[in-house]
């Protein structure tokens, strides 16, 4: 080890790491007493006994999504792993994949929020995992560091030429530092021939796909209850039906607008059930559609008569309820980011959005390269995607983009076996 690595990895890092602990608590301190943190000092005391043969790393909810497979395949093949996530906002996935768990993940999965740059090293020593499996960002110093003295495989999934991955490796070689061995799984060709350039032998690079494809596919094949009670009471709705999916004021301020003179129904499920939340978008609809009131799906007789605007104010089924519309509008495009997109492409509907945090997936450029994703920046856009829309083969084209998201499976299998084949 080089006096300058020495120096990051037991004075820099430990100091930067206690700040970035800090930020990520806050004053309340982590805000999950099922998810725990893996202990800074002794990340054995945090967590129960025990060597994980893989660890799954995401920095944030979003990138925990393509990682949802792999844990899945682990835990159904009986491999012991631990699964982290930096953020806060990753809580409330790995709570609801406990409660949906069950009993079934005990003495196999362990669940947690991750350490942070200076703790990496005494965690990877309690656990020895034979893999480290990351998606996409996440790229610590000392994590590279520490990962290359135990001689542990770095695996990216969703891996590409980002800017996070070149300045870690520029670090690390500025202070004469060993690197991890590197297993990049990428979801295109484009991605794999770049990161071929840069790394040239010094990485194992395959193309996978997104397995992110697998878990929608999944959902969308389900026959959710719930959405077939509500679609047998609304079986007298005009269509075609267009869903407004996590909708936000924003997006309805757009969209409500150039669906206003369309025959069929709409449906608005919005991103949250809370007060704060629904009661504006509530205000919002009734605004701008001019209606005396809304049909809540929880409202068992609401779906009677022919009302053009219903709202979904349940939770938990979203994904699947797309697969009974025709067309979709993803919301969070005018103001809070957009949500995701693939629920409604893997159920062959077109989709309409607006542009705000549309670069932050992967997804969004080859959706709208084949013209299933529609980007619009105003009124006047949204009415022209409304107009073509109506003006199309609506179920041959659906047809052909099933078949083309179908075709997208596998890539849980293939990222799979390349983690198991290298480690």
């Amino acid at each position: 080890m080089t006096f300058r690595e020495k120096l990051y990895r037991s004075w820099i890092a430990p100091g930067l790491g206690r700040a970035i602990g800090q930020i990520r608590e806050g004053r309340a301190g982590w805000p999950s007493e099922r998810i725990p943190l893996i202990g800074a000092r002794d990340p054995s005391k945090s967590l129960a006994a025990g060597r994980a043969e893989l660890w799954f790393h995401a920095a944030s909810a979003g990138e925990l999504e393509s990682l949802w497979p792999l844990i899945g395949r682990a835990l159904a093949e009986g491999v012991p792993a631990v699964v982290t996530a930096f953020s806060r906002s990753a809580i409330p996935s790995l709570e609801r994949f406990l409660r949906e768990s069950g009993e079934s993940v005990t003495g196999k999965l362990v669940l947690a929020g991750s350490p942070v740059e200076g703790s990496w090293a005494r965690a990877l020593a309690a656990w020895k995992p034979r893999a480290f499996i990351t998606a996409k960002y996440e790229a610590w110093p000392e994590l590279w560091m520490a990962l290359a003295s135990a001689e542990t495989p770095l695996v990216i999934i969703g891996a590409s030429r980002r800017r996070s991955l070149l300045a870690t490796r520029a670090l690390l070689r500025g202070l004469g530092a060993r690197e991890p061995r590197y297993l990049f799984a990428t979801f295109a060709e484009a991605d794999a021939a770049e990161l071929q350039e840069e790394f040239a032998d010094a990485a194992e690079i395959t193309v996978t796909g997104d397995p992110r494809w697998d878990r929608v596919i999944q959902r969308a094949e389900k026959r959710d209850p719930r959405v077939r009670e509500i679609v047998a009471a609304a079986s007298n709705l005009p269509r075609p039906w267009w869903v407004v999916g996590s909708a936000w004021r924003e997006d309805l301020a757009v969209f409500l607008p150039a669906l206003a003179a369309t025959q069929g129904t709409v449906w608005v499920v919005p991103h949250s059930l809370a007060g704060s939340t629904l009661d504006p978008l509530i205000t919002s609809i009734l605004t701008r559609t001019g209606a005396a009131k809304i049909p809540r799906t929880s409202q068992r007789d609401s779906l009677s008569g022919t009302p053009k605007y219903i709202l979904v104010d349940e939770m938990g089924f979203l994904a699947e309820f797309y697969g009974s519309c025709d067309f979709a509008v993803i919301g969070g495009g005018f103001g809070q980011g957009l949500h995701s997109t693939l629920e409604p492409a893997a159920q062959g509907l077109a989709v309409a959005a607006g542009p705000v945090g549309s670069a932050a997936f992967a997804e969004v450029t080859e959706l709208k390269s084949s013209n299933q994703l529609t980007i619009v920046h105003d009124e006047a856009e949204a009415r022209a995607w409304v107009t073509r829309c109506i003006g199309s083969d609506h179920a041959r084209e659906r047809a052909v983009r099933l078949e083309s998201a179908r075709a997208r499976a596998g890539a849980t299998d293939r990222a799979w076996s390349f983690i198991r084949g290298a480690c």
